[in-house]
């Protein structure tokens, strides 16, 4: 006697790739951020529903969970463990994102880029920002023409505000860009560096320099 096979009833979601993985992360982070707002309101003013999952509790906003917690915790708590979880999902961003930068783009003779991650870090964990920056400057004692750019990352959305003027930070110089800020956006925090690489490295080239 023969048999059909059965049908299968697993309901496990399908595998994420990289690209996908990373627009769910960025998702993911909005959500603890929304979620922030329970510091000055009730839960469910704030979004935030609760699942108990065994021994643990599930914090959720927008569908996604944004925290678990376990045992009995005061909004205290929760509001900490929130930023924890902010700030180690931005110092995963922050790592690929200023590697990508430091590798693409084509920085004005004698410039550098720099990143103070740290302080970036501090300020989304402590202070609830929203964004990582990084800044192209000549530094001290270099002999070149002067150049100041600006990069803010946004960790909220996959998007960033880019600026570059001559002169130094304080100055007045005129922008290279198109308008002061050029802001930029994508899927993807890798697909986002390409687009300020382009954009920056347009403006940026030897010969373009020097016909300012």
């Amino acid at each position: 006697m023969t048999t059909a096979p059965s049908e299968s009833t697993s309901t496990m979601p399908p595998k994420l790739d990289v690209r996908e993985t990373e627009m769910l992360g960025t998702r993911v982070r909005a959500a603890c951020f929304d979620a922030l707002a329970c510091s000055d309101m009730n839960y469910s003013a704030a979004g935030i529903t609760f699942e108990r999952d065994g021994r643990f509790t599930k914090a959720k906003h927008s569908g996604f969970t944004v925290v678990s917690m376990m045992g009995r915790f005061s909004k205290g708590q929760l509001l900490q463990a929130l930023r924890r979880n902010i700030a180690d999902s931005a110092r995963a961003v922050a790592s690929d994102v200023f590697d990508q930068l430091k590798r693409d783009l084509k920085l004005p003779r004698g410039h550098v880029i720099g990143f103070d991650v740290a302080a970036s870090l501090h300020q989304v964990e402590h202070r609830g920002s929203r964004r990582l920056t990084a800044h192209v400057f000549r530094p001290p004692g270099a002999v070149c023409r002067a150049f100041y750019g600006e990069i803010n990352i946004d960790l909220y959305a996959c998007q960033a505000q880019i600026s570059l003027k001559e002169g130094e930070l304080w100055g007045d110089g005129s922008s290279l860009l198109n308008g002061e800020n050029l802001n930029l956006q994508a899927d993807t925090y890798s697909e986002l560096c390409v687009l300020i690489a382009e954009a920056f490295n347009r403006v940026t080239s030897p010969q373009l320099l020097t016909k300012l």
